[in-house]
């Protein structure tokens, strides 16, 4: 444990000495950048998330327009002090779906292998592990 660990580390500062930077940040599962990466999406999900609860709440207690998108953008807001948060709570429903639709569409190449290798039932015990392991929110995000 400990010797490996010191072969590694040294590994790894005489790579970063060597590299250039562009390949020292690379996305391979041992690089600096990889992890770096997943720092980033996980910052940019959390930011998400936030913004995602102030706009709720804010959409909650707020007076919302009747919006109409074949109105011209021109016309009054009816009723008078009403905030027209309707296209963004529409784009927030729509780019959760499609973070949903790529989530499922990223595992029909493995459950089909499965299937044609090994058969439904493996298949289904496959893909129930997959999701059980929660392996998915690694793959997608």
């Amino acid at each position: 444990a400990g010797m490996g660990e010191q072969m590694l580390s040294r590994e790894y500062y005489y790579l970063s000495t060597q590299l250039p930077l562009d390949r020292f940040l690379s996305f391979y599962y041992g690089h600096p950048g990889f992890h770096i990466n997943n720092l980033f999406i996980q910052l940019s999900l959390q930011s998400f998330m936030l913004v995602l609860a102030n706009l709720n709440a804010l959409a909650h207690e707020s007076i919302l327009c009747d919006y109409n998108k074949n109105v011209p953008i021109t016309d009054l807001l009816k009723p008078f002090g009403c905030y027209n948060l309707d296209p963004a709570v529409d784009w927030i429903r729509r780019y959760t779906l499609s973070i949903f639709i790529v989530f499922f569409i990223s595992f029909i190449p493995l459950t089909v292998q499965e299937l044609i290798e090994r058969g439904l039932w493996k298949a289904t015990q496959r893909f129930c592990r997959h999701f059980i392991s929660m392996s998915p929110f690694f793959e997608v995000f």
